[in-house]
């Protein structure tokens, strides 16, 4: 890599191949002239020949390792980009396209390198939400060396198949500079949509649908507000150029595959469906949305960072889909029945970093295996988490506030409760026929019936949890586990062995806080 020619072309690379090759030709030349000579003075014709027969086979190898070389650099070539890199105060290395082609983050990588020091970064990255840096997007890294503002680092970005350096340059840590490059500007305040890859300026986002191609690129600027309902049918990146700035007054309904929807005020829902074939790899981000987003029979679906002001049944609605991700949405409920987000149906579902408050249910899922629900903010339900006939769920690090049932579980086998926050819940945790569960590390406190109770539900392992309200346990037939065999390993509250749970109450006359700890072992 050390003498590999940085060149912004796509083919800037041969070049530098070129000159190792014909540096590699004159020293088997030479060595081939110096065999002659001890030849002439005295060495073995045979041992002659052999060695001539040996030199052969390294420069035929030689030639052909160069050849394939260049034909990979011609089949994978590096992108012909324009990047703008900075590191903020944070040590959050920022990497922009400033212009010219779009680059595949999983193909780079990042080397950073400080005196002695040298981190590489590799995908994913942050701020990214589709493994594609195109023009105007940013990426992000966190770095871990040691760094002060002033400091001066270099950086490289290496496109990983052709081996290409596209950026290599030292950056002033702290110091931010504006990027030279500018986006396309409107040509006038009737002309605010533009296909990057046609050149080419529309009056709508409908007109510039229909006249693009597969894999084109469309920007919307701001104050963009028409009164349209929007088909994608083809694989488009649809992108406000300003989040929240460009309207649509309408709604839009996804038939393809590998679109992309971001940034935008939507008046009405979002579909994602086609009734001929399963759709896949679409993103939906950034968007205000003002009615609902549905997905019906679609694998590989991202919904994150929007926002969505419920007025309908549901908030989003995920129906017979496999591999969804709902991440770090805010879902604010209006009077909704089958609640904020309503699963069924689908396999291995991620529900991660929302925030959902004032509905009916703030998570409903139904016959949904492989579910994970995680690190959520959920307040104001009449259920914060409800699961139905879900087999190894995880319902993990949530913070559950103010619901009728903070989380409740029916007929759910091999579930996971863990490391949730429940507080001011009618009841903080509720299993109903449920069996095989393990509910753990949960905190449930200021619950106004019962903090944990079980109907009808057996042989599920509850331990090391806090239960700290005035009634603790409601249990209706059939038997659980309330601990495990004492094991070193700090505890819930701060002890040395793990065993049962924490029994407590508000007015701090519970049991784990009136006994004696005899033996000193936390428990």
């Amino acid at each position: 890599m050390g003498d590999v020619i940085s060149v912004h072309t796509k083919f800037g690379n041969y070049r530098s191949y070129r000159m190792k090759r014909t540096k590699l030709f004159k020293k088997v030349i030479k060595l081939v002239n110096n065999i002659s000579t001890m030849v002439t003075r005295g060495m073995s014709p045979i041992v002659g020949i052999i060695l001539m027969l040996l030199i052969t086979v390294i420069v035929i190898g030689a030639f052909f390792t160069g050849v394939q070389d260049i034909i990979q650099k011609i089949i994978n070539p590096a992108p012909n980009t324009i990047l703008d890199i900075k590191i903020n105060k944070s040590k959050i290395l920022l990497i922009r396209n400033l212009g010219g082609d779009e680059i595949d983050l999983r193909n780079i990588n990042i080397i950073v390198t400080s005196g002695l020091f040298r981190e590489i970064h590799k995908y994913p990255f942050l701020y990214d939400d589709d493994g594609i840096l195109s023009v105007g997007d940013v990426a992000g890294v966190q770095l871990n060396m040691s760094l002060n503002v002033g400091d001066i680092v270099n950086v490289k970005v290496v496109h990983i198949p052709s081996q290409f350096v596209i950026f290599d340059r030292d950056i002033i840590v702290g110091v931010i500079t504006q990027p030279t490059q500018t986006l396309p500007t409107p040509p006038n305040s009737s002309y605010l949509v533009f296909n990057v890859n046609k050149n080419k300026w529309y009056r709508t986002i409908g007109d510039a649908i229909g006249d693009a191609d597969n894999g084109n690129r469309i920007l919307v600027y701001p104050n963009y507000n028409v009164r349209e309902n929007l088909i994608i049918n083809k694989n488009l990146k649809i992108e406000a150029v300003e989040i929240g700035k460009a309207k649509i007054d309408g709604y839009v309904r996804i038939e393809s595959s590998n679109v992309t929807l971001k940034g935008f005020d939507i008046n009405d829902y979002i579909y994602i469906y086609n009734k001929n074939y399963r759709l896949s790899h679409n993103i939906i981000s950034h968007n205000i949305i003002h009615h609902y987003v549905r997905v019906r029979d679609a694998e590989n679906i991202t919904i994150s960072h929007n926002t969505v002001n419920v007025s309908y049944n549901y908030g989003i609605e995920i129906k017979d889909c496999a591999n969804i991700k709902i991440e770090s949405n805010t879902l604010n409920g209006l009077g909704t029945r089958w609640g904020i987000i309503r699963i069924y149906g689908s396999n291995n579902v991620i529900v991660n970093s929302n925030r959902i408050s004032t509905d009916s249910y703030g998570i409903y899922a139904y016959n949904t295996p492989n579910l994970l629900i995680e690190a959520n903010d959920i307040r104001s339900n009449d259920y914060g988490i409800k699961i139905k006939e879900c087999t190894g769920a995880i319902i993990k690090s949530n913070n559950v506030y103010s619901n009728g049932a903070g989380i409740y579980v029916y007929g759910g086998t091999n579930d996971t409760i863990e490391d949730n926050y429940v507080d001011r819940s009618q009841y903080g945790i509720w299993l109903k026929r449920s069996q095989n569960c393990i509910i753990t590390k949960n905190k449930i406190i200021n619950s106004t019936s019962c903090s944990i109770q079980l109907n009808r539900s057996e042989n599920n392992l509850i331990y090391n949890n806090v239960f700290n309200s005035n009634r603790n346990v409601c249990v209706k037939l059939l038997s659980n586990i309330w601990n495990v065999t004492k094991t070193s390993g700090t505890n819930i509250i701060g002890g040395n062995y793990l065993g049962g749970n924490a029994w407590m109450k508000p007015d701090g006359s519970g049991f784990s806080q009136t006994c004696s700890d005899s033996d000193d072992d936390g428990i």
